[in-house]
């Protein structure tokens, strides 16, 4: 379990995800924890590993749109591991916790980034 570790996501459609960004990412935090993806579905299948490990920290990069659907995908990875392990779960915040998530604005718009500030 990386509990303790970040992982991050690199959606390469974003305007600012180059080759150089992701040597960089992978010098930071190590090859293992830089999951790069072109399509929504390579993100999905990201995503559930990336709960499957037990990352405390998700760092999708891109834009507004990498930053809800990896959120979405997350919680809907962790939600139906929850229920394929019997782990409880639910309103009440019992069973497997979310990651902590942070956010490279790396797309074209970044309104989100600009609107919840560094």
């Amino acid at each position: 379990r990386y509990e303790n570790k970040m992982a991050i996501l690199l959606n390469l459609n974003a305007k600012c995800v180059t080759p150089a960004v992701i040597q960089t990412a992978r010098e930071m935090i190590g090859s293992e924890h830089v999951f790069v993806t072109r399509t929504e579905e390579e993100s999905h299948v990201v995503t559930r590993r990336i709960v499957e490990l037990g990352y405390g920290l998700v760092v999708p990069t891109g834009g507004d749109g990498t930053l809800c659907s990896v959120i979405n995908s997350v919680v809907a990875a962790r939600d139906a591991l929850q229920s394929r392990d019997g782990s409880g779960g639910g309103d009440d915040g019992a069973g497997m916790p979310l990651p902590k998530f942070a956010f490279l604005p790396l797309g074209t718009g970044n309104g989100m980034g600009s609107l919840v500030g560094p």
